[in-house]
């Protein structure tokens, strides 16, 4: 199998090979994908978009690595390790936040919220001639599941106490 060659365009470089054609009596370069000028060398061969029905050999595989450490973009590494800082930053962020407020906490405040919300929502559906009943009612049934579900697995956990008549029930 001839070995690739490399056509360097603006910001990829396609991967050819060169074999001859009878009909045109002369080599002629048949493309087997492409890869970024940016692509880190370490992701090869997962970065190159191969044509249809190409094969790269672990061969080809090497040399379009070392292709890149050579002639591939210089501050990509940088833009990567920038990029991968920004997103661990965020990431940490994210983790902070949420460790910051148990998740407990926002139940609670999520319930006082939605207690004072739902008083304003059926006077507003009042005011407008609605029944509350029509469009409140599936979202409170909604919460009351939640609730009921929470409520079975903190006495399942032994962190709140089961009712007699759930006792009776079970």
């Amino acid at each position: 199998m001839p070995k690739i060659s490399f056509k360097r365009q603006r910001r990829s470089v396609r991967l050819v090979r060169h074999r001859y054609s009878p009909a045109a009596k002369r080599g002629v370069a048949v493309p087997v994908g492409s890869v970024m000028l940016d692509a880190a060398p370490e992701d090869v061969p997962a970065c190159i978009d191969l044509c249809a029905s190409a094969v790269l050999s672990p061969d080809d595989v090497a040399r379009v690595r070392e292709w890149l450490r050579a002639h591939g973009d210089p501050d990509a590494a940088k833009r990567r390790r920038e990029m991968e800082q920004r997103i661990e930053a965020r990431v940490q962020a994210e983790m902070a936040r949420r460790s910051a407020t148990p998740p407990l906490e926002e139940a609670i405040r999520a319930l006082q919220a939605a207690a004072a919300a739902v008083s304003d929502m059926a006077d507003s559906a009042r005011a407008r001639g609605l029944d509350p009943w029509d469009g409140l009612r599936w979202r409170y049934i909604a919460v009351y599941r939640a609730w009921t579900a929470f409520q079975a697995v903190a006495q399942s956990a032994g962190v709140a106490k089961t009712s007699k008549r759930a006792k009776r029930a079970g």
